[in-house]
């Protein structure tokens, strides 16, 4: 088995496989087939594995390719955000927290 797909993976894997598309050449191919542009094989690749954050223009261009609707997009975009940084996001606050407790105000003067 390969390499699990990142949060931002999964999601437009599951929006290519809702449309008869599997894997990352397939998502190359018809990108490239419906916009004319687009990245190749191993930018998909590197895209889904979470190797590679791609480019508002990339995650637009897949959009108009799947012809998504309002809700796909939405989703879509929601994990272009803030996908990936909800785990790292909830580390940072905890530490935060800690954080806070070991500093101390400076007395007035």
């Amino acid at each position: 088995m390969g390499r699990p797909y990142s949060e931002l993976g999964k999601v437009l894997d599951q929006l290519a496989r809702s449309r008869g598309v599997r894997g990352p050449k397939a998502i190359a191919a018809y990108v490239k087939e419906k916009t004319g542009d687009g990245p190749g094989l191993s930018g998909w690749g590197q895209i889904l594995h979470g190797d590679f954050t791609p480019t508002r223009k990339t995650v637009r261009l897949f959009g108009e390719a799947f012809e998504l609707d309002e809700e796909e997009q939405t989703r879509l975009a929601l994990t272009y955000v803030f996908g990936e940084g909800r785990k790292k996001d909830a580390s940072l606050s905890q530490s935060s927290s800690a954080d806070r407790g070991s500093v101390h105000a400076s007395p007035g003067p």
